[in-house]
């Protein structure tokens, strides 16, 4: 496991193109933020790897993830294959062999 901690407006993963088995998405909850990282981590996982986003949810209660939200519901509608795991604000999706 490699963690790396950085702004994702710069980061750098050149070296890890298609080499991920996980990309956890765990940053700003703005809708641009978390759009632009999806759309990193989609290049970062291997075919068959999973992508898992941190506080995804459906409950209007919690406004401060509507950006989280919304970009997971679009990617959902674009790429499908995509669930929130029960009983938690995680969403995840498996990358197609």
């Amino acid at each position: 496991i490699e963690q790396r901690f950085c702004n994702t407006l710069h980061f750098d993963a050149d070296d890890l193109l298609g080499q991920a088995d996980l990309v956890f998405v765990d940053a700003d909850h703005t809708y641009e933020f978390v759009k632009r990282d999806t759309e990193k981590a989609m290049t970062l996982v291997r075919p068959g790897g999973w992508i898992l986003w941190h506080a995804y949810t459906w409950e209007p209660e919690n406004s401060e993830c509507a950006g989280v939200t919304k970009a997971v519901n679009e990617f959902f509608l674009r790429y499908g294959n995509c669930h929130q795991i029960a009983k938690t604000r995680f969403a995840i999706h498996r990358v197609a062999c």
